[in-house]
């Protein structure tokens, strides 16, 4: 049994009204569930969007010490009662008031309906609210067309390129995005 992780709860206030904060809309942000864990796992093992994340195929490992360090939030990604994907603020610094987001629709009959970007809206608010941070960052692989025009819609602005990851040749885009 894990213990109860100190992320945004049904109880926290600021995680109600940063909930409140967006529009209705089709997807709802939450708390993590030790269930969850479970399709998180199973995203992490799929190779297309390993491809598309940068990342290489390793078992996800729940994440309790950055969570209770309060250098991570993690939150799930729910459309119509169904667990869809999650999105984070990783490396938050609360006194530059930034972090770095990452997202993951893992359920690809999802993709392409504009889930994405809900979330990331409904995300960015939070973190504006929520955690009182002023912007995020985010890295995303040059050829993930789909995922730099999200960023774009959701108000990322391009800042560059870093340099080449652990993919020889493969460009990184960093994009930023003001809260406040």
């Amino acid at each position: 049994m894990f213990p109860r992780p100190l992320s945004p709860s049904d109880e926290d206030p600021r995680w109600r009204a940063a909930e409140g904060a967006a529009a209705p809309g089709r997807v709802l942000l939450r708390p993590l569930r030790e269930a969850d864990w479970w399709h998180i796992s199973r995203w992490e093992q799929d190779e297309e969007i390993l491809t598309l994340i940068g990342r290489e195929k390793r078992l996800a490992v729940w994440p309790w010490p950055d969570l209770a360090a309060g250098r991570r939030r993690v939150l799930a990604v729910e459309w119509r009662g169904r667990l869809i994907g999650y999105v984070e603020a990783r490396h938050i610094d609360r006194r530059t008031k930034t972090a770095e987001m990452r997202i993951c629709i893992g359920e690809k009959d999802c993709w392409g309906q504009g889930l994405g970007t809900e979330a990331v809206r409904r995300f960015m608010v939070y973190c504006r609210d929520g955690l009182g941070l002023e912007a995020l960052f985010l890295r995303v692989y040059r050829r993930n067309e789909r995922a730099i025009r999200c960023y774009l819609r959701c108000g990322f602005s391009p800042r560059g390129y870093l340099p080449a990851g652990r993919r020889v040749g493969e460009e990184i885009l960093l994009m930023v995005a003001r809260l406040r």
